[in-house]
């Protein structure tokens, strides 16, 4: 862990969250209405950027936000932010307030050739290209109006968590957002490696909508970046479109959930049948603040739920100690040190090795004569392949189609 994480890729991280904050500041005052978070690794940047202004808003009033911020639940419950709302009901008026969006594009995937036959694709990477297009779609139906052809998408993402995985809470959130939620100027706050999700995403994207900000926390201060890749990214920077932060280590995900406090999950069967008959495709996120003490797998999950608050704890407390001079470095060394060790006790950077997958889905479909495989990838997704026969059901109840 203390190799993945140095103290010196601590502050080059908290630099960079430092200048994206001052540039979203600005941004929402200059009319952009709500902030999309598209990958796991953004979802630790979200909550560090909500809990930074909370702590500056007090202290530099430039970084103030024009209207209150609202989360869903899970994001929310991971921060220090007094002022964020939650997404209780957002039929409220969206003028009222910026939304804070999370939407699952994870496309790390890896499925078996036969498979990918049965429904018509070549290979993996179409499949990847095909749900980063979706993601782009899935954007830009925010831009139209409620009860636009393009808001289907959302009724498709709700019914894949209900139907699917029995999270009502989540489905009706992503439903009232299809429904009732319009973001005509995103904010679209990312992470980027090799710079391929991120250009394939906006290339689409730029063909649907242009009036977006993508903020980029780039990994490796950029020296990982690829071609054609970067050239795209670099085009859309002098178009206006893209705002770079270079960092010196980020937590991706091909470095484990654990550091970025959710878990991916990717349903293939379903996700093949949705991409090839309506360009849209079954993948979630489990966020650790969603397992309360209720939940069956909370006993589970809580070691990880209370080390990713300590990393977010980590970040406050180098926050503070750059505004308070009361807080000397040995204080934030010494918490480093604790975080590094409480990370190494948690066997990082897997977590799913430590969740049966199987509870993340409905409990009727927890036996083998429904679920033909379970399996994760190098880079952490957990890939649940139900039956073909039982994905077909599955996907009639999600559609409404036979």
């Amino acid at each position: 862990m203390a190799e993945l994480f140095t103290l010196e890729q601590l502050y080059s991280y908290h630099n960079a969250i430092l200048n994206a904050l001052e540039e979203v500041s600005k941004l929402l005052k200059e009319g952009y209405d709500g902030i999309i978070v598209p990958s796991r690794g953004a979802v630790p940047i979200a909550v560090n950027l909500l809990n930074y202004l909370g702590y500056l808003s007090e202290r530099s009033p430039e970084l103030y936000v024009p209207k209150k911020l609202v989360a869903p639940y899970q994001l929310k419950r991971l921060t220090k932010n007094r002022n964020v709302g939650v997404h209780g009901s957002v039929r409220d008026s969206h003028s009222d307030y910026i939304p804070i969006i999370l939407l699952p594009l994870t496309a790390d995937i890896r499925i078996e050739e036969k498979i990918l036959r049965e429904y018509g694709f070549g290979t993996q990477e179409e499949v990847v290209d095909s749900i980063r297009k979706w993601g782009a779609h899935l954007i830009y139906s925010l831009t139209t109006e409620p009860g636009s052809e393009e808001r289907r998408l959302f009724t498709t993402l709700s019914k894949v968590h209900e139907v699917i995985e029995g999270r009502k809470n989540v489905a009706k959130y992503y439903r009232l957002l299809g429904a009732h939620v319009k973001v005509e100027k995103p904010i679209i706050v990312d992470t980027v490696i090799s710079g391929r999700a991120s250009s394939t995403i906006l290339g689409e994207l730029d063909t649907l909508y242009d009036d977006y900000v993508a903020v980029l926390f780039v990994d490796h201060n950029g020296t990982k970046l690829r071609k054609p890749y970067s050239s795209k990214l670099q085009q859309l920077e002098n178009e206006g479109k893209v705002i770079r932060f270079p960092v010196k280590r980020l937590f991706t995900e091909d470095k484990g959930a654990s550091l970025l406090g959710t878990i991916g999950v990717f349903y293939p069967r379903i996700s093949l049948s949705l991409l090839r008959d309506r360009g849209e495709a079954a993948i979630t996120w489990h966020l650790v603040s969603e397992y309360t003490k209720r939940n069956p797998v909370s006993k589970v999950i809580e070691p990880y739920k209370k080390a990713f608050q300590q990393l977010i704890d980590l970040f406050y407390f180098v926050l503070r100690s750059t505004y308070e001079e009361k807080i000397p470095d040995e204080r934030v060394q010494e918490i480093y040190r604790n975080t590094i060790g409480v990370f190494e006790e948690l066997n990082v950077p897997r977590i799913e090795e430590f969740i049966p997958p199987t509870l993340t889905i409905r409990k009727r479909d927890r036996s083998n004569s429904h679920i033909e495989d379970i399996y994760e990838t190098s880079s952490h997704v957990v890939h649940v392949v139900f039956k073909r026969e039982r994905a077909r059901k599955l996907v009639k109840s999600i559609t409404g189609k036979p």
